[in-house]
């Protein structure tokens, strides 16, 4: 039976280039890393926030979060997103982790929880609300190499008002009013 992951890493990078500044944006009254990492700690994971920005590292340390300082080269210098992953799974000990990323602001337990179920180990488990489309949304991973049997995924459905992503102004603006006309999607 494979341990399941007690750990959720937050990604938290700010060099977004269409929405400066992207994970210390608020929807509703939390920035977008905060929610991540409360959600992770209200479902009985521990959160590690990974980030390059020293406004986040400080903000999450002095909340009480665990962080990880990003040193892998950021995204505009040729770095990728998984890197990053990899080297904060790496330099933490990790053997499974969820990931949590910021850009999505709503989460559902469900899905959480049905992703845990599902996780045997070995293969990834992501949700989903188009089928065959990650939403980026929750992802719970084995590590060493979080990525190689990813053909294998393991899916797990959620509700498609669940999988919106914040990359530009528009999609920002978009989830303020989405939170706005369903407070239920803001329930951590």
């Amino acid at each position: 039976m494979a341990t399941r992951p007690t750990v959720a890493l937050i990604t938290a990078r700010l060099g977004s280039t269409r929405l400066p500044d992207k994970n210390i944006r608020r929807v509703g009254m939390l920035p977008l890393w905060m929610r991540a990492a409360a959600f992770a700690d209200r479902c009985g994971l521990v959160p590690i926030v990974d980030s390059d920005d020293e406004r986040i590292l400080e903000d999450a340390e002095g909340f009480g979060y665990l962080t990880h300082r990003r040193t892998t080269p950021p995204e505009s210098q040729g770095g990728t997103h998984w890197q990053a992953i990899n080297a904060a799974a790496a330099d933490l000990g990790l053997a499974s982790f969820v990931l949590l990323q910021p850009t999505s602001p709503f989460r559902n337990r469900t899905a959480l929880a049905g992703c845990l179920g599902a996780f045997d180990g070995h293969l990834p488990v992501f949700t989903y609300s188009r089928p065959g489309i990650w939403d980026g949304n929750i992802g719970v991973y084995p590590y060493p190499d979080p990525l190689a049997h990813v053909a294998f995924a393991r899916w797990v459905r959620q509700p498609e008002a669940y999988s919106h992503q914040i990359d530009t102004p528009e999609d920002l603006d978009l989830a303020r009013s989405m939170l706005k006309a369903a407070p239920e999607l803001g329930i951590l």
